[in-house]
């Protein structure tokens, strides 16, 4: 017999229309802006397993509904990997109609780099896409579009909305100021760290292929920065090619 869920919730994420299956009616507050009435690709089961599954990798101690909604991350991920859909940890700026996602381990200054972009273009020119958790659909030949997504970080900095990423940049502090763009070799182990490659071993092999694509298409950059307009500036003449 099939079990039964008190709730199912009609939602889109990177173009990607889903039925969601689940039990707390947390979900469909929490991706409200992501809600489509466009008939489902994909139907997702959040089951007790996931959400206990979820509760054994959180680092703090989270309600089940909270985990829920994790666990429809998770799944996507894992059933749109061989679509050329992934996750990339990274704050991502739309600016001027491209989108540039900046990596950097937690505490480095992701998001308030992405703020003095804001401050540097103006918000008429600039929107944070999304500041933790972006999907990005990679193509065939390499070209690929960033999305946000409602899992968005602490700040809950999100909008429902896509763009044609235009650049990676990889964060590190530093006194001085420099941007270099990296090689594909050093490129694409910071890319395999920050990127969920899924449980199963087939939508592990589909991330490694889009992020081969990805990394071979989009360049790349290594950013020594402090904590200043001069290196948002830098990123941006840069990375955009303005300078």
């Amino acid at each position: 017999m099939q079990e039964t869920y008190p709730y199912e919730t009609r939602c889109c994420f990177a173009d990607v229309p889903v039925l969601v299956r689940h039990t707390y009616d947390y979900f469909p507050r929490f991706c409200r802006d992501y809600l489509t009435d466009q008939p489902p690709e994909l139907t997702l089961t959040v089951t007790p397993e996931n959400i206990a599954l979820e509760r054994s990798r959180a680092e703090e101690c989270f309600p089940d509904f909270m985990l829920e909604s994790t666990a429809v991350f998770r799944l996507f991920c894992q059933a749109v990997a061989t679509r050329g859909i992934l996750m990339l940890h990274a704050c991502t700026v739309e600016a001027d109609g491209r989108a540039y996602a900046f990596v950097a381990p937690s505490g480095t200054g992701k998001s308030t780099h992405a703020t003095l972009w804001l401050q540097l273009l103006g918000r008429q020119r600039a929107r944070i896409l999304n500041g933790d958790k972006p999907l990005l659909r990679v193509e065939e030949d390499g070209r690929t579009t960033a999305y946000g997504t409602p899992w968005s970080g602490k700040e809950r900095w999100h909008v429902a909305a896509s763009a044609p990423l235009a650049g990676i940049c990889l964060l590190d502090r530093g006194e001085k100021n420099s941007i270099r763009r990296l090689s594909f070799p050093e490129a694409i182990p910071h890319l395999i760290a920050e990127a969920y490659r899924t449980e199963t071993a087939e939508g592990a092999s589909a991330v490694m292929d889009s992020l081969v694509r990805l990394a071979g298409a989009v360049p790349v950059y290594a950013l020594a920065c402090n904590i200043s307009e001069e290196a948002a500036r830098l990123s941006y003449e840069t990375m955009s090619g303005q300078h």
